[in-house]
């Protein structure tokens, strides 16, 4: 009776690593087609690129608040004072702020500097966008932050839209990338 239980227990051990390798192979195998059907210089994978840049410098800003116990200064040089102290122990951004994939640097204000002349903090119908925080974003592929159009927003990549409504547009730009380049998706 044991040799039985054993032997089946070895059968299921079996099948689960078996199972487990042909569920990475698979996961393996998606990726790999995903990065041959999404060219490095195409919306999509800008887009991939800028969300993965803005997450790590809304981790220098949020670590720079909970230690310091205020958001950094606004613009390019409190983005540089918080990935410095980010990167004062561990080269996290060793070379400052990146600029987004399209070459334009990130836009920042503090919600304390969201009123000051020059703040490139944008405004909705019913005030001022992350009210209560601070407003990180890329301008997105057409470079503009739409402070005065909001219909130029569309492609912002943006800290605080936790929908990530930009992706429907560089979804559509990745499409007219395609076919531009002869391959339909």
């Amino acid at each position: 009776m044991k040799s039985t239980s054993t032997s089946r227990k070895r059968r299921g051990c079996f099948f689960s690593v078996f199972g487990a390798l042909i569920i990475f192979f698979s996961i393996g195998v998606t990726w790999l087609i995903l990065a041959i059907s999404t060219p490095e210089d195409s919306p999509r994978a800008r887009m991939f690129r800028t969300e993965a840049d803005l997450r790590a410098l809304m981790t220098a800003v949020e670590t720079y608040k909970a230690e310091l116990g205020e958001y950094p200064p606004e613009g390019p040089e409190g983005l540089r004072l918080a990935t410095e102290y980010l990167s004062r122990n561990v080269a996290y951004l060793p070379g400052g702020p990146p600029l987004d994939a399209w070459g334009n640097a990130y836009l920042y204000a503090p919600a304390t500097a969201y009123s000051s002349p020059g703040s490139p903090a944008l405004k909705d119908d019913g005030g001022f966008l992350a009210p209560d925080s601070y407003q990180l974003y890329s301008t997105g592929m057409d470079g503009d932050a739409g402070m005065e159009e909001t219909l130029k927003r569309r492609d912002n990549i943006a800290s605080w839209d936790s929908q990530r409504s930009w992706r429907s547009v560089y979804t559509e730009r990745q499409k007219k990338f395609l076919l531009e380049k002869g391959r339909a998706q």
